[in-house]
């Protein structure tokens, strides 16, 4: 991540290493009393919101450590921002209460907090759709619009570890709002563990543990904080490379604190790293300006020199108040035009295509930011069908793939979760492109047996 080169460019420039910004820490807790972290623990503003055992604050002590823990001290190892600040905000994952204490802890001390760190994701569930909380996405909009004085809090969100059970990362609806960067994984080699998930939402991937359970576990996984003063050489998961991203952040602000939240956002994006080039879903930059994009890598591991140089000299696209948004739908429920709903072809890769049109006369956003499908889709198993979007450039992002999510010949209702206008998905591979053209979307059952119909579909595009 050329972190130690970061360090030295701030420090040519009279900036610290995260000086000056905060970090939330939104997982099991921390102990406060380790002493890589205390220094830069902030326990006045931190906040438990059940009564945590020891054994709770273990996964969060290792993130923190990741974040932030404390430089030059001789203890330990050091955070990727050794001199950022750390709030704690203790949540009782698994309980009925957790889903509310998220929410509220995602806009707590809203004007203190720069960064809001998730090294959590929905549970696998074999490819079910699982919606956030309600209430997710408007504490997301209100940190967008009074975070960090009108300049935008961050939100850093875990990809997830269901890579292996053919999870996708657009399944998680924590993973789909605009205000989100979805943070991948990659291993000592930089390539995708196993273990890590794909999908259209991904932004940047952060260093893992190793792609599989026979690879050297203390060579290769990441060593950080534990409980009881002590330290832990084999973090891995998305949880561990997440905060790599989040301490990136923390030290893009310090090389300048008036960047917005879309500001530090693009930063990420354009000064990752494209690693495992030979591989061979890498797109190339769209012929409308979009950029070279992975669905196992988004776009690419982030570059933390790379980015603190770009963020020196960084002109500002504003902040949420002047971000751009342009959308069109087709079918029930946003229409009532004929020839709705269109029936899917069972069993079959021919699938339908249906286009949306973003026109001049509507639309002034000449350079994407990212992209929102929401589409009402009827079917006996939704997890057969296979779903892509398309822009006017060509270039193609997966949203769903065809699985099996369990209860498929049950005749109770199935675990796959339902397709409605309620449920988002976000699309981050149409970055810097034109909004302007045609775009489509396909829709495929290639499962014999269940059918279904596209009732209606919604585009919804964000950027400047």
């Amino acid at each position: 991540m050329q972190v130690t080169d970061a360090w030295a460019r701030l420090g040519e420039a009279g900036c610290g290493r995260g000086a000056g910004v905060t970090l939330a820490l939104i997982d099991g807790g921390i102990d406060p009393a380790h002493p890589d972290l205390a220094a830069n623990l902030r326990a006045d503003l931190s906040f438990d919101y059940a009564d945590l055992s020891a054994s709770n604050r273990t996964h969060g002590t290792a993130v923190a450590g990741i974040l932030a823990a404390v430089s030059d001290n001789g203890l330990g190892g050091t955070g990727i921002a050794p001199e950022a600040q750390l709030i704690s905000y203790g949540i009782a994952f698994g309980t009925s209460r957790a889903g509310t204490d998220v929410v509220d802890a995602l806009t707590r001390n809203l004007d203190r907090i720069d960064v809001y760190h998730n090294s959590w994701s929905s549970p696998d569930r074999a490819g079910a759709l699982q919606k956030a909380t309600s209430g997710f996405a408007s504490a997301i909009e209100r940190g967008l619009a009074n975070g960090r004085a009108g300049r935008g809090a961050l939100y850093v969100f875990a990809a997830g570890n269901g890579g292996v059970n053919g999870e996708l990362s657009t399944y998680d609806g924590y993973l789909n709002h605009r205000g989100v960067i979805v943070a991948c994984a990659v291993d000592h080699t930089g390539k995708r563990p196993k273990w890590a998930e794909r999908g259209a939402n991904l932004w940047v991937c952060g260093p893992s543990g190793p792609a599989d359970d026979s690879a050297p576990v203390p060579s290769s996984a990441i060593t950080t904080t534990a409980p009881e003063a002590a330290y832990d050489d084999h973090f891995d998961g998305s949880s561990a490379s997440a905060p790599m991203v989040s301490g990136t952040a923390a030290l893009i602000l310090a090389a300048n604190r008036d960047l917005s939240a879309r500001d530090v956002r693009l930063i990420l994006a354009h000064s990752a790293r494209r690693n495992d080039a030979d591989d061979i879903e890498w797109s190339p930059a769209a012929a409308s300006g979009g950029r070279p994009y992975n669905p196992n890598y988004g776009f690419g591991v982030v570059d933390a020199n790379a980015a603190v140089q770009l963020a020196r000299t960084w002109q500002s696209v504003g902040d949420d108040r002047q971000i751009k948004r342009c959308e069109a739908s087709a079918g029930r429920p946003f229409t009532q035009t004929p020839g709705w709903p269109i029936a899917i072809p069972d069993g079959s890769n021919a699938g339908i295509v249906s286009p949306l049109s973003i026109e001049g006369a509507h639309c002034a956003i000449e350079r994407i930011e990212h992209v929102e499908v929401r589409l009402s889709l009827t079917h006996d198993y939704p997890g057969d069908v296979t779903i892509k979007l398309t822009s006017p450039s060509g270039s193609s992002s997966t949203l769903a793939l065809a699985r099996d999510c369990g209860k498929r010949n049950s005749p109770v209702a199935p675990d796959c979760g339902e397709y409605d206008v309620n449920w988002p998905i976000a699309v981050t591979r149409h970055l810097d492109e034109m909004a302007l053209g045609t775009w489509q979307l396909s829709v495929t059952d290639p499962v014999v047996g269940k059918a279904g119909s596209l009732e209606g579909w919604s585009l919804r595009i964000w950027g400047r």
